[in-house]
């Protein structure tokens, strides 16, 4: 009880911290141009939790932004339209995704699988 007060209590903090950071800090990588239209591979939020950082690799591809703060790590993506944090968690000594947040670039949240599409490859 008391383990699960203060994962949540970390998340909350740890979501706060990189929300105001990123607000004036954070840049695109790569090009704003992206073409989503031809994606064929819909992903689900609930599909990401318990996955281990290689497995959301393979299915998301390189973070923009990564930040490792033991027990936790934060990966973050970004799209011209939307960011993405998957927050991991380690539990008997695995890192697995714990909580998946999505907001537009203006900070409002929104659906998180609507934002996740904008990663989703052609394939799996």
């Amino acid at each position: 009880m008391v383990d699960g007060l203060l994962h949540r209590c970390w998340l909350v903090k740890a979501a706060i911290g990189l929300l105001l950071g990123c607000l004036g800090a954070c840049q695109q990588v790569g090009s704003s141009e992206h073409n989503f239209a031809d994606r064929t591979v819909i992903i689900k939020s609930s599909s990401l939790i318990g996955q281990s950082p290689e497995q959301i690799g393979r299915i998301l591809g390189p973070a923009t932004f990564k930040r490792r703060d033991h027990p936790a790590e934060l990966w973050q993506f970004q799209s011209p339209d939307c960011v993405t944090d998957i927050f991991f968690f380690t539990k008997n000594n695995l890192l697995t995704v714990t909580h998946v947040i999505s907001r537009s670039r203006s900070g409002e949240t929104i659906d998180n699988d609507l934002c996740l599409v904008k990663f989703a490859p052609k394939s799996i």
